[in-house]
């Protein structure tokens, strides 16, 4: 019985290693997929953010065109 138990442990022992290597690599991934994750958020909020102030600049733009046209009609 003492036998089988010890084989049982040289096995698992002589696996450890590579379930070492296997977690870390498992770790590794996760905190990439993590961070390529919050990168395209931020991604995706300056594009938001952009376009918002995209929209701001139009916005002026034709405020100063109408400003423009009356300043010319004016006598």
């Amino acid at each position: 019985m003492e036998e089988v138990l010890f084989s049982f442990l040289e096995g698992v022992m002589a696996l450890l290693p590579l379930l070492i290597i296997i977690l870390f690599i498992v770790t590794i991934v996760r905190f990439m997929n993590r961070y390529e994750q919050r990168a395209n958020a931020q991604i995706e909020f300056e594009k938001l953010t952009a376009l918002h102030q995209q929209e701001q600049m139009n916005a002026l733009i034709e405020r100063l065109d109408r400003i423009e046209e009356t300043l010319e009609t004016r006598p």
